[in-house]
């Protein structure tokens, strides 16, 4: 694939898409499972973070793609380290968890662990929530996540944020909710 190819998947060349994807497919899966480690024999999560090497690659109107530069190295090689930065992101990412009792505050030992989304527990804990503890921001994220079983993905797709800024919301919200649900169990 020579820097002309390149040009043309910025135009939006299919054929050159499907080009430098054959060429580059199997580096960017090897090193997203090499990456990835154990959790790399998931293979949606596999899926996943390939996609987003790609995405990577075509955001910001091609930036990442625009930068690749074939007198420091080749495509391919330029390639892994893309996806090995991706997988390390996606390593680094917390997946979301239940909203449980067993999870705002662990030392309680007789809740059971790990209720599904839309168990009667983790409805009557968010109907418990006073209405001014969360910001209207961080109440909506906890909505989608565990009522309506979101993820991180298509509650950052339906607000219109970046998938961080739920992973943010969604942490300052159990932030505030542990601290609650201690200082009522206190009371």
């Amino acid at each position: 694939m020579n820097s002309s190819d390149l040009s043309a998947c910025v135009r939006g060349d299919s054929e050159a898409w499907k080009r430098l994807i054959d060429e580059v497919l199997p580096v960017v899966s090897a090193m997203v499972r090499k990456t990835l480690g154990p959790s790399g024999r998931d293979e949606n999560r596999v899926a996943d973070t390939v996609q987003e090497v790609f995405v990577r690659l075509i955001k910001d109107d091609f930036r990442l793609l625009r930068q690749f530069d074939p007198s420091r190295a080749r495509l391919t090689t330029w390639m892994a380290l893309v996806a090995r930065s991706v997988a390390l992101n996606e390593l680094r990412r917390p997946s979301p968890l239940p909203l449980t009792k067993a999870m705002l505050d662990r030392q309680d030992s007789e809740v059971d662990p790990e209720p599904g989304p839309g168990d009667t527990e983790s409805e009557s804990i968010l109907d418990a929530i006073p209405r001014d503890l969360l910001s209207p921001s961080q109440a909506r994220v906890m909505e989608l996540l565990y009522r309506r079983s979101f993820t991180v993905e298509e509650a950052a797709a339906t607000l219109g944020v970046a998938r961080q800024s739920v992973r943010s919301l969604h942490h300052k919200a159990l932030e505030k909710l542990r601290g609650f649900f201690r200082a009522r169990s206190n009371d």
